[in-house]
């Protein structure tokens, strides 16, 4: 698909995506901008509009609740490689989640993984924990039928946001967060194909 026949079908992306967007020419298509776009956030935003048919939707939750487990895991290794090792309750939370989101782990026992990383979160006072226990929270209320509040008008929030977030806490110069976002674009790639542009499952 043409991006501007995309645009027209979509007018309310944000104005820097349909800035970038237009960008590449008027003979551009929305699989071209798929595989050269280096922002999550706006590939998830996308994803999540052009997704409508209900078994495509849960498939596109959860392939998307595994990318943020990815990319706040990447965020844990980045906290090790910088001599800080992440709290063990915390990594625990991650994993559960992940199993969780596989159907290898149980509800219980995700929430019981969470209200330890809770207490980690607590005494460490340090954003990607939280970000961790308060994905997983919106991952248990999406899965309800609960819309985060925050998150009333895009779908795509409860997984771009914590996955920015945790990785703005953790990059110390603009070029690591650039690097750290395009390795989050790259790994969504794994899991969405361009034609899902309109499909949106894994």
């Amino acid at each position: 698909m043409l991006i501007q026949d995309w645009l027209a079908l979509h007018p309310d992306a944000c104005e820097d995506a349909q800035e970038w967007l237009l960008s590449r020419g008027p003979d551009a298509t929305m699989d071209e901008a798929w595989r050269l776009c280096s922002r999550p956030d706006w590939m998830l935003w996308a994803i999540f509009n052009g997704t409508t048919k209900p078994d495509h939707r849960a498939a596109t939750l959860w392939a998307a609740t595994l990318w943020t487990c990815d990319a706040l895991e990447s965020v844990l290794l980045r906290m090790r490689w910088a001599g800080r090792e992440p709290n063990a309750r915390v990594w625990q939370a991650l994993r559960s989640l992940r199993r969780y989101a596989q159907q290898q782990e149980s509800r219980i026992d995700l929430l019981f993984a969470k209200d330890k990383a809770r207490g980690a979160a607590n005494f460490y006072q340090y954003q990607p924990y939280w970000e961790i226990v308060y994905f997983i929270d919106d991952v248990i209320d999406l899965e309800d039928g609960t819309i985060p509040e925050d998150d009333e008008k895009d779908d795509a929030n409860p997984y771009s946001y914590p996955a920015n977030a945790a990785a703005a806490s953790v990059c110390k110069s603009k070029r690591s967060l650039m690097a750290e976002r395009s390795w989050q674009a790259d790994r969504l790639r794994l899991y969405f194909r361009p034609k899902n542009q309109r499909g949106g499952s894994r």
